[in-house]
């Protein structure tokens, strides 16, 4: 996990994260050795042309595109608890 400035609990040495977005009656695991992010190299942080901004003198904004997806090769390395008890 690399140094986020802040420590996390251990289970059996693989560290345990908390995140505020996932539900807390369920519980996510991801072997990051079977996670891989793949893209576009057509479409990988392609900046388009400059455009003015209406009603913004002197300013002008561009936009960067990308197109990726996070994939896995071994699916039942992944996996998820859901319905915990939280009482």
């Amino acid at each position: 996990m690399g140094d986020a400035g802040f420590e996390n609990i251990q289970f059996k040495g693989v560290p345990v994260t908390w995140s505020p977005s996932c539900a807390n009656t369920r519980m996510y695991f991801l072997n990051l050795n079977f996670l891989k992010f793949t893209y576009d190299p057509i479409a990988f942080f392609d900046m388009t042309e400059w455009k003015a901004i209406p009603d913004q003198v002197n300013d002008r904004a561009a936009q960067i595109i990308t197109a990726g997806n996070l994939v896995t090769g071994r699916r039942r390395t992944h996996g998820v608890i859901f319905g915990i008890d939280t009482e």
